[in-house]
């Protein structure tokens, strides 16, 4: 042996809630989600099978929150509506054009209501093919009388621009029946959690 030790990623995960607050666990729980292909049951099984973790309550409430996403600003994307009091948006969501058989794959959507959300990084509007798919996809949507909320850093960049975003996502959902209780101020994460019980 050359004295390196690993660790497994997920008892890294674990590790690391003493360190971390409860937002970036979630976002890094969901990243080891993407490199690994893990279920969500597989980290409640790895902590059950530690008896003692400092961070423990962290750990349970994160996994609460966390969902299938691509990216990690999709993760606070959807953190941040779910703070305002939105419903849990269904991820990766995909819908299929009756015309051509593709089906599409939204970032975030409440189906029920026809409302997707979308991240847009910077590599949404460099690179043209992405963004030709992007407006391709978009445009299907919107004929099929979906609503397109598009959030990039900006979006989520703030208190207030969060808020913003929240509250043009809300009014949409409201309008086509939604019932919720929007948040003016947003709550904690610890509060989204045990809201969730």
């Amino acid at each position: 042996s050359n004295g390196v030790t690993c660790m497994h990623p997920m008892d890294a995960w674990i590790q690391f809630a003493q360190y971390l607050n409860l937002t970036e666990l979630v976002v890094l729980a969901e990243a080891l989600i993407r490199r690994y292909g893990y279920a969500i049951e597989q980290f409640t099984q790895r902590l059950t099978a530690f008896h003692r973790v400092i961070g423990r309550a962290r750990c349970e409430a994160a996994l609460k929150l966390v969902k299938p996403s691509d990216s990690v600003q999709e993760t606070r994307t959807r953190l941040a509506l779910m703070l305002f009091g939105l419903p849990i948006p269904q991820t990766q969501y995909g819908i299929t054009d009756s015309e051509n058989g593709y089906t599409y794959t939204v970032d975030m959507a409440y189906p029920q209501y026809k409302v997707a959300i979308e991240y847009d990084g910077d590599h949404h509007r460099t690179s043209k093919t992405q963004w030709r798919r992007d407006q391709e996809k978009r445009g299907m949507l919107v004929g099929r009388r979906w609503l397109v909320f598009i959030a990039t850093a900006a979006s989520i960049a703030n208190e207030d621009t969060r808020a913003e975003f929240a509250f043009n996502v809300a009014r949409a959902l409201a309008s086509r029946g939604a019932v919720f209780e929007f948040h003016v101020v947003a709550m904690s994460l610890e509060e989204l959690a045990q809201s969730l019980l």
